[in-house]
Parts: C-alpha cells; sequence; structure tokens
C-alpha cells in the first residue's frame, strides 16, 4: 500500500547561512510550553482562545521564517514539546528572529487560535500581532544555533498521535527521491503563476506528493534528479498532512537512485536502433541515450506504458513497465543497459523499462518535424519511423471522426491513414480540406500509420465539418461526466457573464458564464475585462473540458469572444445553505440567493487569502475572498439578518460562495 502526502514547499534556511545580526538579548524567561498553549485551545471550535495567564512568557527556537519569501508574515517556533505558528504583521523577519536563534515572547493579551488545524499565536481573533507590537512581543534570548531536525520515515505520518506531537517541526526524511518525471523538472510554474505537485518515493516505494508555489524563490529550478536527504517542517492544512520544504539547502539528494541501471556511454537513437538484430537483442552494457519526448500521454493515442523518443533525425519508442506521465516535450535521458530491444507489431522499442533508469532534464522545445511527401515517407518508413514528419500539401478526408477512417493524400498520389481510434478525440470531427498534417510516423504490423498528438496538428482551410451549433453549460458538464474531456467539433457557447472581474475577487482569466439553469468558467488564454451581466458567444469547439480544484472549466481564447452587450443577470434560485451543499455538483457556477445570513466570528472582510464562514443559523457556506486583492477587502462585513446572492463554486471538494461585490448583500 502507498502511503501518499502532499508536501508543501516553503522557504527558510537550514543551515550554512549567512546569520543576520540579532538585536539586543533579552534576560526574560520562559515559563509556558507550546503544549502548554495547545491544551488551552480546541481545533476547530472557530473560536481563539485568550491566553488568561498574564505571566505566560514563552520560550522557543525559531525553526522557519520568511527568509526565502515563501513563508509570509510568519514565524515557526519549537521547544521540547512540540512547534507553533506565531502570525505577525511584519516582513523582514529574519533580519530580526533568524533560524536557530532562541526567543522569548511575553503571552499577556494574546491568543492561541488554529487554521487548517495548526495551531497559532494571534492576537485577537485571529489576526496577527500589529507590527507595532512585534518588538514588545518576541525578544531574542540567545544567538543562532539550528536546531537538529528529528529523523522521520513516510510511514510515520500515518500516525495521528505523532502528527499532533511533532506538528510544525523541523524533520528530516533519509534516502528519498523525485519519482519518475518528477525528477529534474521545475518545482512549480513560475510563468503562469501556478502551484504543481511533484511525489517524492523512497526504495520501498512508500510516497509524498509534493506542492510547490510559484512564490517560493525556486519555483522556477528543477527537482534533484538524485536520491538523498529531504529536511521540512511538518504540517497539515485540515485533513491534508504536508511538508514544508524551507529552501533548496533543506535538500542534498546527489545519491545514487534506487534501482537505477548505470549508463555512462551516451549514444544516438540512431546507433541504438543499429543494435538490433532483427530478434530480441540485449542493449549493450553501460548505455544511456537522452532524446525529447514528442508523445503526448494525455492524449491517449499511446499505451500508458509508452512514450515515444526522438533524437535528431531518429526516434524509438520506450515501453516502462508501469504508466508513465512524462509530458510532451521533457529532454529525457534514459539508462538502458541491458535492456530488451525488440519490434512488438512490427514497430522497434526499448522493453520493460523501470521508470527509475529515467531522468527528466526539463521541457524544451519538440524537434523540428521532418518535412516530406507521403510517397518519401513510405520510402523511408523503416528509418523514420517515430519521429515527427509534417506533409504540406496535404488533402485530409474521411471521418467523419477522428475515430473512423482518416486518411492523408498529397500531390505525390500516395495515401497515409491517421490513426486516432483510443485518443481522448476520438468522438471529435475531423477538420478535412487541404492543408498540412504534423504526425508521428507510426507502424502496426505491416502498415505504415500517423499519429497526431491533438487535432490541431491538422490545420487545413476547409475547417471543421459542419455548420456551429449552440452547446449550453448543462451540456458540457453531461460531457465530462461521462468521460469527455473535449468540445464537440463546431460548437459555440452563450450566455451571460456572472462574475464581476473588476472587483477583483477572481483570476482575471476566469470567466464565469451561465446558460439557463447551469454555468461554467471560461479559462481564457489572457485577462478579460467583460462587466458583469455581459451576454457573450464564443467558439469552443475542440476545446479542453478539465476540473481544477475540484471546478469544471473549458478552455476558451479571449479574441473569439463576441460581446453581445449588456443583458439581465440569470435569476438567481432561492434556496438554503443545506440545499447548495446537497446539489452543489449540478448548481456550480450559478447564481443563488440565501436568506437570513450572517457571518461568522468575523467583522471585516479580510487583507490575506482566507476563507470565511456565513451561516443560516442550521448550515455553514465558506467564502473565499482574495484578501488584500479584493476591492472589498478590509470593509466591514453586512450585519446579519442579511440575504446574499452569490455564485456557487468548490475547492478541492468542499463547496464554497464566490463573492463578486459588496452588491451581493442586501
Amino acid at each position: 500500500m502507498f502511503l501518499t502526502l502532499l508536501f508543501s514547499f516553503q522557504a527558510c534556511v537550514f543551515e550554512d547561512f549567512d546569520e543576520p545580526p540579532v538585536r539586543n538579548l533579552s534576560d526574560l524567561e520562559g515559563n509556558t510550553t507550546i503544549a502548554d498553549l495547545k491544551d488551552l485551545h480546541v481545533l476547530g471550535s472557530g473560536t481563539a482562545t485568550p491566553i488568561a495567564d498574564e505571566d505566560a512568557v514563552l520560550e522557543a527556537t525559531v525553526v522557519g521564517n520568511d527568509i526565502s519569501g515563501a513563508i509570509f508574515k510568519e514565524l515557526i517556533l519549537q521547544d521540547g514539546t512540540g512547534g507553533i505558528i506565531v502570525r505577525l504583521d511584519e516582513v523582514g523577519l529574519n533580519a530580526l528572529f533568524p533560524v536557530g536563534a532562541k526567543i522569548v515572547m511575553p503571552l499577556a493579551g494574546l491568543f492561541v487560535n488554529d487554521f487548517g488545524d495548526k495551531y497559532q499565536i494571534t492576537s485577537a481573533e485571529g489576526e496577527r500581532i500589529p507590527a507595532a507590537l512585534v518588538p514588545s512581543t518576541v525578544f531574542v534570548t540567545e544567538s543562532a544555533e539550528p536546531i537538529e531536525p528529528r529523523l522521520f520515515t513516510i510511514q510515520d505520518f500515518a500516525n495521528d498521535d505523532t502528527l499532533e506531537r511533532y506538528l510544525s517541526t523541523l524533520v528530516m526524511f533519509d534516502s528519498l527521491q523525485f519519482q519518475g518525471n518528477d525528477a529534474g523538472a521545475p518545482f512549480a510554474d513560475v510563468i503562469n503563476g501556478e502551484s504543481l505537485n511533484r511525489t517524492l518515493e523512497n526504495c520501498d516505494g512508500f510516497t509524498l506528493v509534493t506542492r510547490t508555489s510559484s512564490f517560493a524563490d525556486f519555483a522556477g529550478l528543477n527537482t534533484p534528479t538524485g536520491r538523498g536527504r529531504v529536511v521540512g517542517l511538518l504540517d497539515v492544512f485540515i485533513d491534508t498532512r504536508q511538508i514544508r520544504l524551507r529552501s533548496l539547502d533543506d535538500l542534498d539528494m546527489e545519491g545514487e537512485r534506487c534501482g537505477a541501471v548505470t549508463g555512462n556511454n551516451l549514444i544516438s537513437i540512431e546507433d541504438l536502433r543499429a543494435q538490433y538484430t532483427g530478434d530480441v537483442t540485449s542493449i549493450s552494457d553501460d548505455t544511456r541515450i537522452r532524446g525529447v519526448v514528442i508523445s503526448d500521454f494525455e492524449a491517449g493515442n499511446q499505451q500508458g506504458q509508452n512514450l515515444v523518443l526522438q533524437d535528431g533525425g531518429s526516434g524509438i519508442v520506450i515501453r516502462f513497465d508501469s504508466e508513465h506521465s512524462f509530458p510532451l516535450g521533457t529532454d529525457l535521458e534514459l539508462a538502458v543497459s541491458g535492456q530488451e530491444l525488440s519490434e512488438f507489431r512490427g514497430i522497434l522499442q526499448v522493453n520493460n523499462l523501470s521508470q527509475a533508469n529515467a531522468t527528466s532534464n526539463g521541457i524544451i522545445p519538440l524537434p523540428s518535424a521532418r518535412q516530406a511527401t507521403v510517397a518519401e515517407i513510405l520510402d523511408n518508413a523503416e528509418s523514420w519511423e517515430s519521429t515527427l514528419v509534417e506533409i504540406d500539401p496535404a488533402t485530409v478526408s474521411g471521418g467523419p471522426t477522428f475515430g473512423d477512417n482518416v486518411n492523408v493524400t498529397d500531390d505525390s498520389g500516395e495515401s497515409i491513414q491517421i490513426f486516432s481510434l483510443f485518443s481522448v478525440f476520438a468522438e471529435e470531427s475531423v477538420p478535412t480540406g487541404e492543408g498540412s498534417v504534423t504526425a508521428i510516423l507510426s507502424q502496426f504490423e505491416d502498415d505504415y500509420q500517423l499519429q497526431i498528438n491533438d487535432p490541431s496538428d491538422i490545420d487545413v482551410e476547409g475547417g471543421m465539418t459542419g455548420e456551429e451549433e449552440e452547446i449550453t453549460a448543462g451540456e458540457l458538464r453531461d460531457l465530462f461526466a461521462s468521460g469527455t474531456t473535449f468540445v464537440p467539433a463546431d460548437r459555440f457557447i452563450e450566455g451571460i457573464v456572472i462574475s464581476d472581474v473588476a472587483a477583483t475577487n477572481i483570476n482575471n482569466r476566469n470567466l464565469i458564464v451561465q446558460t439557463g439553469e447551469s454555468g461554467i468558467v471560461i479559462r481564457l488564454d489572457e485577462a478579460y475585462s467583460f462587466p458583469q451581466n455581459t451576454r457573450i458567444k464564443l467558439s469552443i469547439g475542440g476545446n479542453e473540458i478539465s476540473e481544477f480544484s475540484s471546478v469544471l472549466q473549458v478552455a476558451g481564447t479571449l479574441s473569439e469572444i463576441e460581446d453581445l452587450g449588456i443583458d439581465d443577470a440569470p435569476e438567481a434560485r432561492d434556496v438554503t445553505i443545506a440545499e447548495v451543499i446537497a446539489n452543489g455538483e449540478e448548481w456550480e457556477s450559478t447564481l443563488v440567493r440565501i436568506e437570513g445570513l450572517s457571518f461568522v466570528d468575523v467583522t471585516t472582510f479580510p487583507v490575506d487569502f482566507e476563507t470565511i464562514n456565513m451561516t443560516d443559523g442550521d448550515d455553514i457556506l465558506p467564502a473565499f475572498i482574495r484578501g488584500g486583492q479584493a476591492s472589498f477587502s478590509g470593509f466591514p462585513v453586512p450585519n446579519g439578518p442579511f440575504t446574499a446572492t452569490v455564485v456557487v463554486t468548490e475547492f478541492e471538494g468542499a463547496f464554497q460562495a464566490y463573492v463578486r461585490n459588496l452588491d451581493d448583500f442586501e
């Protein structure tokens, strides 16, 4: 059984850091432990607990701060009884409280609170301790002396008592490596500002899922490709157990990978193919190859264990011993010493390779496709097999869907078939006409064929067959529920924009549109500015349908949106919170109107990214606020009871309310 944890990367320094100067050392002495503070508070109570003892003083060691910018306005403290977070409305904390510094905190007037099942020291009702009070609240008593992390195994995290005891403390794992295609890949997507998951594993197959914020200063760097030590802060968010990596200094992963096959002699794929004897062949010792992945596993046009690797003008199929997830364009290095080189259904492959032998060097551009006629492709198919080819001019015929017989012909008079029967776009309409086709040259038995990664690999003037038809948000939801992940060809959506991008409480590329009684998020390629209640029309044929953090979305292109003017807002459903929770999947991305509401334990809209709760007296509905960005951040919340018209949304399986602006309240 695999034990999977979420590993959330933050930034700080474990050792060998430049120690900032500290302020005058205090002679205060501690009389209260972190365990004492935890005993005062009940997790999930929703109310901050005041520290009643006015003489209480905490003494602890700093194990996390904002040195790398990923931990924001927090100190993580540890003593002999556990760890705790201190929320401070101050930046540059590393200069004042370096990692390893021993500090004391007079606790009079402070509170113990929690967020996401993590204990925190705060000012009243969970607020950060004001910057003006920091100098009189936290004092350094000894210079920095880094604390030693406790050695853990992945299996240790399954124990609830262990988690409770060591939450927010410094721990260390030994002998871990990033798994398969997550080795040598960027920690996060800095360009698009998105966090990414990466998986660590030990040699017994137990795994940790790592998630790195795009704000970490190492987010754009590649993960290590070796095996070794990982140090971090034990963390949890509600039911998700995590580790905070403080900086790259917390990683020492230069050892040999588990079960790795060595290969010091780098040879070309052309030379590798030359080793094939016509029967099952053992690849020469001490051999490795390197190339670019030219197949897209997400397209479903290859078996899950297969990828196509190209190096220069030669390519080969790599068949792993398990399903892989190496993305299109991965610069991949493989140790292949002694592996089987054989043909399957006529196509040459490296067979039964362990993913432990694969190292990703990141994403790079695809090799240029070889331009050729169909006749030239067929004449050179054996040597061009498993490489990219481009036919231009080409005439595409057949269909009507990609799952049917689709043929490519050109001026040479020869034709070749495009095979897409098992692809995710098999049911989409085929664009027919004259233009160009870019594809992977493949083989099945004695027949050569083309495999495309995406319908856009066919660029013809004829376009998609048939006239465009309208598709509703409800129909898109039904398609996704049935397993379809692409919009059928020749479809457009028309509806009312119910999001308010002007109030900035939503990502400016996420446009929520409602059609009738259903809605959906349109994830655009650029920021938009359409006002709330704008009627729009957008061609979405062939676009991807997917979920992001449980919210259904369809991809869209901003330049293709037709603005049809301001229209009446869709009628909101009159519901209760219980009905929202019961029908959230169906009502997601639509307007609802709820009466008799009040906010729970909050007087102003947050100034940080936070979730606040609304209640109708019977149930709770969270509302996520993009604090610091929403135009109403810091404004007073309405006094209950009030009525709210909000958009139903979802985050990781939990339904929430999207508050658009203050006009949503009456």
